[in-house]
């Protein structure tokens, strides 16, 4: 298992309506807990053949007040599941081939520099959780008794929700920066 509390400030300065350059402070202060718990079991199916599973479940909540150049917040709260299953084929001699299968998680959250009152239409201030789901197969064999290994493999990752950075369009000056969900990526 495991918990994670942490509380952070920042205060940044941002330029607003370019090119006058007038600067602003920003003040914010962030919390953001997360709790986890994780299992794993593995069967050895033959002598050789084995299987590996396990199992995360994460609860992730952000909680972000500003309280300058104007006062706002926002929260959110993210739960999910990642399961992962490998199976392994053990060679005599040593060495063995396997087939591994797992999702991954990162959570959201608010970005930090605008406040959300200042996003257009109140969305922006907040992005979604990215999430992968990881194909992998793969070989690994001892060379030169034992004193160098091989290891290959291929890999597909399919990611949802990716987490970008964004650079503000020029009617919102005011954000300069912002981390945006951008659909899918392989």
């Amino acid at each position: 298992a495991t918990y994670l509390d942490d509380h952070f400030g920042q205060t940044e300065t941002i330029a607003l309506l370019p090119p006058l350059y007038l600067e602003a402070p920003t003040t914010s202060l962030a919390v953001i807990q997360n709790w986890s718990i994780y299992a794993q079991v593995r069967y050895d199916i033959t002598d050789a053949l084995n299987l590996t599973a396990s199992g995360r479940y994460i609860n992730e909540t952000n909680h972000t007040t500003f309280s300058s150049p104007r006062v706002s917040g926002t929260s959110t709260t993210e739960t999910s599941f990642l399961p992962s299953a490998t199976l392994s084929y053990q060679f005599k001699g040593g060495g063995n081939v396997y087939a591994r299968f797992a999702e991954g998680f990162k959570g959201g959250g608010i970005n930090p520099v605008v406040p959300p009152i200042d996003y257009p239409n109140k969305t922006g201030s907040v992005f979604g959780p990215e999430s992968v789901k990881t194909y992998e197969i793969g070989y690994r064999a001892p060379l030169l008794d034992r004193t160098m290994q091989l290891t290959a493999a291929l890999f597909y990752n399919d990611y949802r929700n990716l987490q970008v950075p964004a650079t503000a369009q020029p009617q919102y000056p005011a954000i300069i920066y912002s981390v945006i969900n951008a659909g899918t990526a392989r």
